[in-house]
């Protein structure tokens, strides 16, 4: 089961802290596993069925259409995946999206965050 967070923040410096406390990777082109993941938790956040509650319009506009993104993951009681995601704003330039996927890997994806700093 996936479950996604999308985290909006707003800031203009990346702080990239440390990603759990497991063993981590850095942040790298998603793999095709990874972009099919993210773009399917795009989709859960337009269509409604993300769970996640108190998104603005504005939060969903700066994921409309193809943005350069990198991921980092870590494997910790499952797999979480952390999305950093370039937008064209001035005043919101990045969103993180968190997913969280529970072992076995098997779906329903759930968001947790989209904000514009990286989880603590």
């Amino acid at each position: 089961m996936f479950k996604v967070g999308v985290l909006l923040l707003v800031f203009t410096k990346i702080d990239c802290e440390p990603f759990g406390a497991g063993g981590a990777s850095e942040f790298h082109i998603p793999s095709e596993k990874e972009q099919s993941v993210f773009d399917q938790m795009k989709e859960t956040l337009w269509d409604g069925t993300s769970g996640l509650e108190g998104l603005m319009c504005y939060q969903l506009e700066l994921l409309k259409g193809p943005r350069k993104v990198e991921v980092k993951t870590e494997v910790a009681g499952g797999e979480n995946l952390l999305f950093k995601i370039w937008t064209t704003s001035r005043k919101t330039p990045m969103l993180y999206m968190k997913v969280s996927q529970e072992l076995p890997t098997e779906p329903p994806i759930e968001v947790l965050f989209l904000e514009t700093q990286p989880p603590q």
